[in-house]
Formats: C-alpha cells, sequence, structure tokens
C-alpha cells in the first residue's frame, strides 16, 4: 500500500486531535531523604625543631653550608674552615614538624624552595630545600609523621657578624 504525505498528514491530525482522559492520583507522592555529615578531630602541624646552620666565622670567600634532612652537614669554600667555634645548644640540623593525620584523609605537604635570614640589613639566602616526610606512629586510621627539611645556606665573602633568622611556613592540605 502506497502512503501519500497528505494521506499522512492527514492521518496525524486526527490522531493528535483525540483527547484522553487523564489520570490522576487522589493523593500526593512524598518521599524522605537523610542529610549527613562526618566530623573529625582537627588535624595538626608542630614545630618540633628550626633548620639549624649553626655558628661559624665569617669566611673570607663565598661559600655555603648545606645541612640535609638526615641532619648532615657539608660545608663548601673558605666556611669549611671557619665552622669549628662554639655551637649553641641545638647546634645543626634538619626543620622538623609534627603532622597528626586523623582519619583515613591523605595530606599533601609544600615547604618553601627558598628562605631568606636577615640581621639587620644584613641577609642570607637559603635554597635548595629537600623535604622528606618519615611515618612516626600509626593507631588504627590515625598516623603520626615528621616532616624533615633542609637547605642550603649561601653565605657571603666577609659576611657581616649577627644573629641571622627568617620565617617560613609549611602547609599541609588535607583531603
Amino acid at each position: 500500500m502506497k502512503l501519500y504525505p497528505a494521506l499522512a498528514a492527514a492521518i496525524a491530525m486526527s490522531l493528535a486531535s483525540f483527547s484522553l482522559p487523564a489520570n490522576a492520583q487522589d493523593e500526593d507522592s512524598e518521599a524522605e531523604g537523610t542529610a549527613g555529615a562526618a566530623v573529625v578531630a582537627p588535624s595538626r602541624v608542630t614545630r618540633i625543631a628550626d633548620l639549624r646552620f649553626g655558628a661559624f666565622a665569617s669566611p673570607a670567600t663565598a661559600s655555603t653550608l648545606r645541612v640535609g634532612v638526615d641532619g648532615s652537614v657539608v660545608p663548601t669554600g673558605a666556611v669549611a674552615s671557619a665552622m669549628y667555634v662554639a655551637q649553641p645548644p641545638d647546634g645543626r640540623g634538619p626543620a622538623q614538624f609534627r603532622i597528626e593525620q586523623d582519619g583515613s584523609f591523605f595530606f599533601i605537604a609544600y615547604y618553601p624552595r627558598s628562605v631568606t635570614i636577615s640581621s639587620g640589613s644584613d641577609s642570607m639566602l637559603v635554597d635548595n630545600t629537600t623535604a622528606r616526610l618519615v611515618r612516626t606512629s600509626t593507631a588504627g586510621t590515625n598516623s603520626e609523621w615528621r616532616l624533615d627539611m633542609g637547605g642550603t645556606l649561601n653565605i657571603g665573602a666577609n659576611q657581616s657578624p649577627g644573629s641571622y633568622s627568617g620565617d617560613f611556613v609549611i602547609t599541609v592540605l588535607y583531603f
């Protein structure tokens, strides 16, 4: 049977003109949902020790003093022979921070690439910083970590004597 376009349009229009009875429900319909949240104890970052380059005599030529994350100390240049002076009570060593991880969250720790330390108008740059994370304890899903940070102190020739310091921030993001 051949169907002509005009005939098909007429059939479609006649079908569209029929009205069917609406079947509405007698009652409204509802469903319940639940809202929830998990609150965990806050995680903390605590400073244990500062990054310490100790004491040294002012070198005649530009030098570097590297403190590794493992506490190793590597001098280069004239400071190598200028390191044998009385040390402060804390000596030399990496910065250390305690990171408490509560629950089964992941975290990322950020540390600075460089830090400027100053004494009055004089300054030195600490660069080539490195860090490591060491898990120190685990209890259930909670963990405690230690972040160790070392770096290289760039000492100028005939660096002015003084007590040099500078602040830096360790940022821990939990997710």
